[in-house]
């Protein structure tokens, strides 16, 4: 499913566009669920498979992946 979620985000953005994604939750201390945290990682690593790349990395606040041209 979460590969799926990376494809469709990617086929969506034009070369140069911008994701900019709020991430909850993802500190797993101390929280047991749901929702369930999800490492800032793996969205990382999903989007960048598909050709995105991390443009801003503000972890509490928010995440920006770039389209290159």
């Amino acid at each position: 499913m979460r590969k799926k979620w990376a494809q469709t985000w990617s086929s969506w953005l034009q070369p140069g566009g911008e994701l900019v994604t709020l991430m909850f939750p993802v500190e797993s201390e101390g929280r047991e669920g749901p929702p369930w945290p999800v490492p800032v990682e793996l969205y990382d690593d999903m989007l960048k498979l598909e050709g995105l790349y991390t443009l801003l990395n503000d972890y509490q606040r928010s995440t920006c992946f770039h389209r290159s041209m």
